[in-house]
């Protein structure tokens, strides 16, 4: 498990990484990270003609695929970033459908399922919904020179309270 969450059970713990990630149109693209604690993450880089729409503050959501809606949804704004790097963001707090996934960005081009957390014996749970993620580039704060803008989502954990 990620180091942010070693004292939680691992009942109520549910994590997903790079591989676990479903690309929309394979634009983004699981690749080798030394910054990311589990050394892999999902990138999308940010061709220059498409950086405009993709500018803090950059949207996320769970889906529910069957109730074909939104159940959570936000921002992550440029305020929100303290440092370079990763960093676990909390996205909020759901209750899971059985039939979730999370996105990322304004296009959803990053997606994880996260059905296997969903407890149909408890199915009332509130689940806290976490993402480990990087900004790069000079589009967001906190940008090394000659960077890429690129936003890479390293890890996903979910938190059954």
């Amino acid at each position: 498990p990620p180091a942010k969450f070693k004292d939680v059970p691992a009942k109520n713990l549910f994590t997903y990484n790079a591989a676990d990630t479903r690309n929309y149109q394979d634009r983004a693209k699981v690749v080798v990270d030394k910054d990311a604690e589990s050394g892999y993450a999902t990138r999308y880089e940010i061709p220059d003609s498409e950086m405009e729409k993709y500018k803090l503050p950059m949207q996320w959501g769970v889906y529910d695929t069957v109730g074909k809606k939104t159940t959570l949804s936000g921002y992550i704004k440029a305020t929100d970033i303290p440092s370079a790097g990763y960093h676990w963001y909390k996205l909020g707090d759901v209750t899971l459908t059985g039939h979730d996934y999370i996105f990322f960005t304004w296009s959803w081009l990053i997606q994880s399922d996260i059905v296997n957390a969903f407890d149909a014996k408890t199915p009332d749970a509130k689940y806290e919904v976490w993402a480990d993620l990087k900004f790069d580039g000079p589009a967001f704060p906190f940008a090394k020179a000659g960077d890429k803008n690129a936003i890479s989502v390293e890890r996903i954990a979910l938190v059954k309270n």
